[in-house]
């Protein structure tokens, strides 16, 4: 997976962005400034380096509707992370911008799919 990743990131080298609609408001943020997704039920936050965003989508369905699907992995049942943001990872646990964010149980094997 993380070769195939590096791949296509290689090839497709312009810029993508992920479009969404927000309190009525509809943005185009880049796919690169993306940190990591937070579900709230229906809701997700999208947590990027300047600014958080609140859309209504569920997490599941988050992943397919993006540009770039193998930059994402999820971690958790309410996480989602960007894996070239990960600064730092634990046993059960990942750093993205000072952000410690859990790793559930039955996502513990994914962590062995963020190389440095």
């Amino acid at each position: 997976r993380e070769l195939i990743r590096l791949a296509i990131k290689r090839l497709k080298r312009k810029e993508q962005f992920y479009t969404f609609r927000s309190n009525g408001e509809d943005f185009k943020i880049p796919t690169r400034d993306i940190l990591f997704i937070n579900s709230q039920g229906n809701y997700l936050d999208i947590i990027t380096k300047k600014k958080t965003y609140t859309i209504r989508c569920k997490i599941g369905d988050f992943v397919s509707s993006t540009p770039d699907t193998f930059e994402y992995l999820r971690i958790h049942r309410s996480y989602i992370i960007r894996i070239d943001q990960v600064s730092s990872k634990g046993k059960n646990w990942v750093v993205i911008k000072d952000n410690k964010i859990p790793v559930g149980e039955t996502y513990l094997s994914e962590l062995d799919k963020i190389h440095f």
